[in-house]
């Protein structure tokens, strides 16, 4: 007699542990691994769609970025722009200051030149030092 057929050993069942799984047939195993099967499927299918959804948040997210730099760039300009045009009115209220000073100037000459040829005029020793000139031919 061969051990499988011993009367002895044949009532003897192998230890379960009460939460495995028990499988009466190679069909019940063969069903779940096809749901094995089905639901890493699905679970792959998920991450390659939440990975999809992330790559357009980042292609979105990459474009309001660089229309926040070109927003940056345009404000940078702008605030050079008008710091330079803030230099350009000081440099013009000082040219207009210079301008003054040099009409006021100018005219205080003109003034003074008047006062000269009015004193010449009522001198009369410079008169007659004039007149010796134009005598003698002495300029």
């Amino acid at each position: 007699m061969t051990d499988t057929q011993n009367p002895a050993t044949s009532n003897v069942k192998p230890f379960a542990h009460p939460a495995a799984p028990q499988f009466s047939s190679s069909t019940q195993g063969i069903r779940l691994g096809k749901q094995s099967t089905y639901a890493l499927a699905g679970i792959v299918v998920v991450l390659v769609l939440l990975v999809g959804y992330q790559q357009f948040q980042i292609s979105q997210l990459s474009g309001q970025l660089a229309t926040v730099n070109d927003t940056l760039k345009s404000s940078d300009v702008k605030s050079r722009l008008e710091s330079q045009e803030q230099s350009l009115g000081e440099l013009n209220n000082r040219l207009a200051y210079l301008d003054s000073k040099i009409e006021a100037t100018n005219h205080t000459a003109q003034e003074a030149l008047k006062r000269i040829k009015a004193h010449e005029d009522k001198d009369i020793i410079g008169k007659l030092v004039d007149g010796l000139k134009q005598t003698l031919g002495l300029r």
